[in-house]
């Protein structure tokens, strides 16, 4: 796994699960997961934070309770604060009451959260990639063999025509996603074209999205292809800023609501810790003819 500023990640997770929806939904449907994330965004820039009120202002009526779809719908608080666990439930909590989500969606939730923050923080080991039966035992879920299964699918090579047939037989549509998504990924880790286009070789938006939004913050913007990028900033609907990144990113390093922007520009360089170390004074020798004094003397 490749050393990248906690920066490029921010942009990788929210410009690739933007990215992983976009190319497969060519018809432009409005799914709720994408406004909730947006509203979500908006509200965490302006306040830091979602309350109880907040929460009610920003819940579609009769939304989805998949586990998927809830995960999409709340990226950018589960990236907000990624490194504080205790932060991110009590953030979450009036969601749960307010939905009454069931305790195995949120332990789903949760195991997606853990996940997120294992490649947030580098913790993840050359053969090991993902790590989700360590992250699963945290976190007890009712197909941790499923689990299981994906990293023997991965063991042998399995092409994702027979991971899906076997995922569909075994398992309701709708808990399927999860399951595929980090087969995707898993798959093809250190290649985020490849792994989306698996994604969307499923058939299932939130598949690709999920996909998208983990090889993103995996790879980075950096391993996102150019031309994938530029797509997204010339589109006019796009509903994801730099700005909005940067932002998010500001209010995660405490920055001041006051100060927020200021850095912003072609001067500022993000580098991951230890990278980036002051220059040492150094003299040129062709500097020294405009180190040392010079007098203009006149002649007479």
């Amino acid at each position: 796994m490749i050393n990248y500023s906690l920066f490029s990640r921010f942009q990788g997770g929210l410009l690739g699960n933007l990215i992983g929806e976009t190319l497969i939904n060519r018809e432009k449907s409005q799914f709720w997961w994408r406004v909730m994330s947006e509203k979500v965004m908006m509200k965490l820039i302006e306040k830091g934070e979602i309350t109880s009120e907040d929460w009610a202002v920003i819940s579609p009526e009769n939304p989805s309770l998949s586990s998927g779809e809830l995960i999409l719908g709340i990226f950018p608080l589960m990236l907000l604060f990624y490194d504080a666990p205790y932060q991110f439930q009590q953030q979450l909590e009036p969601l749960i009451n307010l939905w009454n989500i069931p305790s195995e969606t949120v332990k789903e939730i949760i195991f997606f959260y853990d996940l997120l923050g294992e490649i947030l923080t580098e913790k993840l080991t050359k053969n090991s990639p993902l790590n989700l039966l360590d992250i699963a035992a945290k976190v007890p879920l009712s197909w941790e063999t499923s689990l299981q299964k994906i990293q023997e699918f991965l063991d042998k090579g399995t092409p994702l025509t027979e991971v899906s047939r076997y995922f569909r037989q075994k398992m309701s549509p709708e808990k399927t996603i999860i399951p595929l998504s980090l087969y995707c990924f898993s798959r093809t880790p250190n290649n985020f074209r490849l792994s989306v286009l698996q994604g969307i070789k499923t058939g299932y938006p939130l598949i690709s999205t999920l996909t998208g939004t983990l090889s993103g913050a995996y790879n980075s913007v950096l391993g996102i292809p150019i031309a994938w990028r530029l797509a997204q900033q010339i589109d006019r609907d796009c509903p994801l800023s730099y700005q909005q990144i940067f932002t998010l990113w500001e209010i995660w390093a405490g920055v001041d609501k006051v100060a927020r922007g200021e850095t912003m520009g072609d001067k500022t360089a993000v580098n991951s810790p230890g990278v980036m170390q002051q220059r040492p004074p150094l003299m040129l020798i062709s500097q020294k003819e405009y180190l040392q004094p010079t007098f203009r003397t006149s002649k007479k």
